[in-house]
């Protein structure tokens, strides 16, 4: 029999909003910075990666290892996102740019941008949030496919790969942070 459930507000439904600007404009802001005018655009799925690894050290007693330690070895956190609106502003980020007028092939050519990505649910009873704050990252999409078809809307990926950053209000929370609210 499953567990009774304490309360629907913290059930997390719906595919969140996406808001990217520059990392080194926004790298001293701990909470929420981002505006309407970084909003990135309507999204059709979100999924997060957060792998951690780990070693452990064992010591010997009797002839048997017994462990003793466990050691963090590396942490990632890498979001996918697929998207609806395709547009000079959503394909130039995918391709590796920062939203630039020039030609968007061209961001093909460059390095990836430091970015600040926030990422907000908001819970049905529609004040509740959870809000992943990304303070550095970097855009990619490895092979960017977009087909078009007749029967409905093209939805490119693109892979959000936070970046290790522990330097001012980020020395403590060095790949940022999630909010709830």
């Amino acid at each position: 029999m499953p567990t009774k459930l304490l309360s629907t507000d913290n059930i997390a439904i719906g595919m969140g909003k996406i808001y990217i600007g520059d990392s080194s404009t926004y790298i001293g802001t701990f909470d929420q910075a981002l505006s309407s005018s970084d909003y990135f655009c309507g999204l059709t799925s979100v999924s997060a990666a957060i792998n951690k690894e780990s070693i452990q050290r064992n010591s010997t007693e009797s002839g048997i290892k017994i462990p003793v330690e466990t050691k963090v070895v590396s942490a990632s956190v890498v979001l996918s996102v697929s998207f609806i609106e395709v547009n000079r502003k959503t394909l130039s980020y995918a391709l590796g740019g920062i939203n630039s007028d020039t030609n968007i092939f061209n961001d093909l050519l460059s390095d990836p941008n430091d970015l600040r990505v926030e990422l907000v649910f908001t819970y049905p009873n529609g004040s509740n949030q959870m809000v992943f704050i990304l303070p550095k990252c970097n855009i990619s999409t490895p092979d960017l496919q977009v087909v078009f078809n007749e029967q409905g809307p093209i939805t490119p990926k693109l892979m959000i790969t936070n970046l290790y950053y522990s330097s001012g209000v980020w020395s403590s929370d060095p790949y940022g942070r999630v909010k709830f609210t």
